[in-house]
């Protein structure tokens, strides 16, 4: 059983969307958060609320962007990775 899992998304991100399935498929509980319907567009808030959950040191250029628990996991592919396919 994983934690809650948060998504940071875009609407037009097949990362994201990939992401999104999988832990539905998984039946992982999980919450998307989108640039699109959570922060209407704001890019820089968006982003401040992602550098807000990150580990001191990290940074980040693509998405989506995944946090379990409190855990930073990382991308699609480190999602994959912590979960399996």
């Amino acid at each position: 059983m994983f934690p809650k899992v948060i998504v940071f998304s875009r609407e037009v991100c097949s990362f994201c969307t990939k992401a999104k399935n999988l832990l539905d498929d998984k039946g992982v509980e999980n919450e998307i958060v989108s640039l699109e319907d959570d922060f209407n567009g704001d890019k820089a808030r968006f982003r401040k609320e992602i550098e807000a959950n990150m580990p001191n040191g990290v940074e980040f250029s693509t998405l989506p962007q995944i946090f379990m628990g409190k855990r930073y996991i990382g991308g699609y592919s480190d999602l994959v990775r912590v979960i399996g396919e």
